[in-house]
């Protein structure tokens, strides 16, 4: 718990540094993000083919949730590794931070790649261990991911026990999808730093905005979540997160 709590103050204070920057040179700094670049933010970070395909995933029948295009199952099949699933040494690219940081505006870009940086080695050095899930996996970052989208969508913190089955259950699927092994290092660390920034983005953002509630912003980040589950073939209004995993109503 001490680590967690380390790492939300420590997302809170960058995504707070996150909205200075783009209130810089404005008569008085505020929490905003600006409806543009969240939803550039949202929309543009998802835009390679074959990752759109390797990470959707289906949760029909309930319980067996699978990626799409896959045969429906739990286990991997044989031969799959979890070695497919690493992402390579920390910021071995920044093509991904580089990638987060354009949907900002050109002045900014460079202040907020730096806090995109600084908020996955934060989350690299506290959620994984907290949590029992390995560093540099794309199975982790695709849990963070989801973990931040659920989190806006709700504006409520998404439920620790659901963190560990959830990686477990997404482990499984991704496994399950033979175009993971096609993607290079490089890609799979873009993607890396693409989920786990944009994912303790969206928690640092709920996290914000339980303490210094706006309507008008809760309505943007929850809409933000939401894009990015549907992008991913998941209907937000159907999904809950469990210690059994990702459940579809």
């Amino acid at each position: 718990m001490k680590h967690r709590l380390l790492f939300l103050a420590t997302a809170e204070r960058l995504t707070c540094a996150l909205a200075l920057a783009l209130a810089a040179g404005a008569a008085h700094a505020q929490w905003t993000y600006g409806m543009a670049q969240a939803d550039m933010l949202t929309s543009s970070w998802y835009n390679n083919q074959m990752w759109k395909q390797a990470t959707k995933v289906d949760c029909w029948p309930p319980g067996h949730c699978h990626a799409v295009g896959s045969a429906p199952q739990n286990q991997a099949p044989s031969g799959a590794s979890v070695a497919s699933l690493y992402t390579g040494a920390d910021f071995a690219t920044t093509a991904g931070i580089d990638r987060l940081a354009a949907s900002f505006p050109t002045q900014n870009q460079q202040q907020i790649a730096q806090v995109f940086k600084t908020l996955i080695v934060s989350f690299n050095q506290t959620v994984p261990r907290t949590y029992g899930i390995p560093v540099n996996n794309l199975a982790t970052a695709f849990t963070a991911v989801l973990a931040g989208s659920y989190a806006a969508y709700t504006n409520q913190p998404f439920p620790e026990n659901a963190v560990k089955p959830l990686y477990q259950q997404l482990e499984q699927v991704m496994l399950s999808n033979s175009s993971l092994s096609q993607g290079s290092m490089e890609e799979k660390n873009t993607m890396y730093q693409m989920w786990v920034g944009l994912g303790t983005y969206m928690l640092g953002w709920q996290s914000e905005l339980a303490k210094h509630p706006n309507a008008q912003q809760q309505a943007q980040m929850q809409k933000a979540g939401a894009n990015i589950l549907r992008s991913l073939n998941i209907d937000p209004d159907r999904v809950s997160f469990t210690d059994r995993g990702m459940q579809m109503r």
